[in-house]
């Protein structure tokens, strides 16, 4: 039975993860993570796409994208395959690195979008990997909260809109919202 097609609309936020083989590695060291951000970076700008967070783990990643065209399927089945291809290169491994298709979420609205960049920006937190969002280098949470440099691959103009029209304060409440003051590390 064929699986059912999934809902594209052409402008849409859609939070997306894939996830490894039963939960295998699908990065094992920061040349890994570099070459998955590379990846994405490289899919982004050939499908016009506008990432608005993302944050890769051990075992899988989370992006939030916004999408000019209905295109998610072949965008994430490009960036997929030029990462596994890379991956089982490097480590002289054959078969699949990642176990079910992508899964993908339309974000409904605003509301939705703040919970998804929470959501995202938390997730190495509750993986156990560190203590606080800050503490966790494969995240575009540091470039777009202030910590670091801009991530190139963050529209973060975009990507701090909701939260205010000025970038400072936008990244403030974005902090706030995040990991609220007083909030006990991990």
């Amino acid at each position: 039975m064929p699986r059912p097609l999934r809902i594209q609309v052409p402008g849409a936020t859609y939070h997306v993860t894939m996830r490894g083989v039963d939960s295998c590695a699908i990065v094992r060291d920061s040349s890994d993570f570099e070459t998955l951000h590379l990846l994405l970076g490289i899919t982004i700008m050939r499908r016009g796409w506008n990432c608005l967070s993302y944050c890769f783990l051990n075992t899988h990643f989370h992006v939030m994208l916004q999408l000019p065209e209905t295109d998610l399927d072949r965008g994430m089945q490009y960036f997929a395959g030029l990462y596994a291809r890379s991956l089982n290169t490097r480590y002289a491994r054959t078969g699949h690195l990642f176990g079910e298709r992508y899964y993908s979420k339309l974000v409904e609205d605003d509301a939705h979008q703040l919970e998804v960049v929470r959501y995202i920006a938390l997730n190495p937190v509750r993986a156990g990997a560190c203590a606080a969002p800050e503490d966790w280098r494969w995240n575009s949470y540091n470039g777009t909260a202030g910590h670091v440099p801009d991530d190139p691959l963050i529209s973060t103009a975009e990507a701090l809109g909701l939260f205010h029209g000025d970038i400072a304060i936008a990244r403030r409440q974005l902090r706030e919202f995040v990991w609220p003051a007083g909030l006990n590390r991990v």
